[in-house]
């Protein structure tokens, strides 16, 4: 997952770490990769309200910038 951040621009870094992983997996044959699509069950965890406005981060917003280009695909849910 983290090696796909660099699909649009990799260099000769990558392709170490691409060789690492693709090694690894060869070793572990009984392994492997799950990749859940359906979205966690979070009913059974309570909602906790927190009150950040007497931190340091009162009042923060997200910052994008402004040549973002719209997302394409299902939305994902990072957990």
């Amino acid at each position: 997952m983290m090696m796909s951040h660099f699909r649009a621009v990799p260099h000769i870094g990558h392709l170490d770490c691409i060789k690492r992983i693709i090694g690894y997996l060869s070793k572990m044959r009984d392994g492997m990769i799950r990749i859940r699509t359906e979205e966690p069950d979070y009913r059974s965890i309570p909602d906790r309200i927190y009150d950040w406005e007497h931190t340091v981060h009162a009042g923060a917003k997200e910052e994008l910038p402004n040549e973002t280009p719209k997302p394409l695909g299902k939305e994902v849910l990072m957990t």
